[in-house]
């Protein structure tokens, strides 16, 4: 049995290296793709993702920090608007607070609270979404967030009904206790350690996405010289590399063709993050927080998406008798749309009530 150990270890180290060496050759012989690729995300980067997000990361950082927002709800509601790493990076920063806790049941117990919150404080923000998707993008977020919202509330009656038993006492001291490790350091210490952080987050997320970038470039060069997409094309499911491509890195969304029928996909792709952006969730979380529950996630929250925005555009149609096409990004047609004030106004309401019903709930009853 040791020998047939050790035998797999020696064949696993030489797939690996032998797998590296090819990758190698394959890095030197398309230098220049390679090169191409990494400057067109790195331009990304710093005309999209920087400033969509630099600034509300601060921000949303600083707020929870100081303990100007404490409730849960809150942490949803600028995970939506943030963008997909603020939620990961808030309830982070939460549950680090509590790790030196003399209370160890309470920072159980937290960081539990924080992988369940996981599964919907994650929403591209209507800044990202619109930079990529023009203004479908407004619409692709619509979708998202009310999906968030919807799990959130299927969550929090689930949840609420299992803990029934747990103590009013109890959930008091957890809160007092959470309370009073926030204001420890000073609010210019807050201030530095937020502008730090969220440039520490961002590095992140741009080394990620220039990963991915490499890594999708070496496919598509495996996929030239070997002739695969020669084959692809002749055979006629060419049209896939897009949506492939899409779930592996989600700013490849634009080079989808705007339909009224995609729409609902894009929807349920910007739901589900892309695989770029869920190893950008790992970066950030450190290990701090278990992603399993974040990943099972994502599938129903992308249908729940892809349903919501299915009904927003049969709506949208419905008024205005005209299909909804628009995307802005590199050479894409930007068309704009007249809309209508209704629904934007039916979807504040609704947002707006969500909020009160959530404050509601949360005040103390004497």
């Amino acid at each position: 049995m040791q020998f047939l150990r050790i035998t797999k270890d020696k064949t696993r180290k030489i797939i690996l290296i032998l797998f590296c060496a090819t990758i190698g050759v394959l890095l030197v012989f398309d230098s220049r793709g390679i090169a191409t690729s990494v400057s067109e995300t790195l331009s990304l980067c710093l005309n999209t993702i920087i400033p969509s997000l630099f600034a509300f990361l601060v921000l949303s950082t600083f707020v929870v920090s100081s303990g100007l927002i404490k409730s849960d709800f809150a942490i949803l509601v600028l995970s939506l608007v943030g963008g997909y790493p603020v939620g990961a990076k808030l309830l982070c920063d939460r549950v680090t607070k509590t790790e030196n806790s003399s209370l160890f049941n309470f920072h159980q117990k937290n960081q539990k609270r924080a992988e369940t919150m996981l599964m919907y404080c994650f929403c591209g923000s209507p800044v990202f979404l619109i930079g990529i998707l023009g203004q479908n993008g407004l619409y692709i977020w619509l979708s998202n967030a009310i999906a968030c919202l919807v799990f959130a509330g299927v969550i929090s009656i689930i949840l609420r009904r299992q803990s029934r038993d747990t103590s009013r006492q109890s959930h008091s001291a957890n809160l007092s206790v959470q309370d009073g490790s926030v204001n420890i350091e000073p609010l210019g210490q807050i201030f530095v350690n937020s502008v730090t952080s969220a440039g520490i987050t961002l590095w992140r997320i741009c080394l990620m996405m220039l990963c991915f970038s490499v890594i999708l470039r070496v496919i598509a060069f495996i996929g030239e010289i070997t002739g695969i997409t020669k084959i692809f094309h002749e055979i006629g499911i060419s049209g896939l590399f897009p949506y492939a491509a899409s779930m592996a890195e989600i700013t490849n969304l634009s080079d989808l063709t705007p339909a009224f029928r995609t729409l609902p996909l894009i929807a349920a792709f910007t739901s589900f993050g892309g695989v770029c952006v869920i190893f950008q969730n790992f970066s950030i979380v450190k290990g701090k927080l278990k992603l399993q529950k974040f990943l099972l996630a994502r599938i129903p929250i992308a249908i729940l998406s892809a349903m919501m925005c299915y009904l927003l555009m049969a709506f949208k149609q419905a008024q205005t008798g005209q299909t909804v096409y628009a995307f802005a990004f590199g050479e894409r047609t930007h068309v704009l749309l007249t809309s209508s004030p209704n629904i934007f106004a039916t979807i504040c309401l609704i947002f707006m009530t969500l909020i009160l019903i959530q404050e509601c709930h949360q005040t103390p009853k004497n």
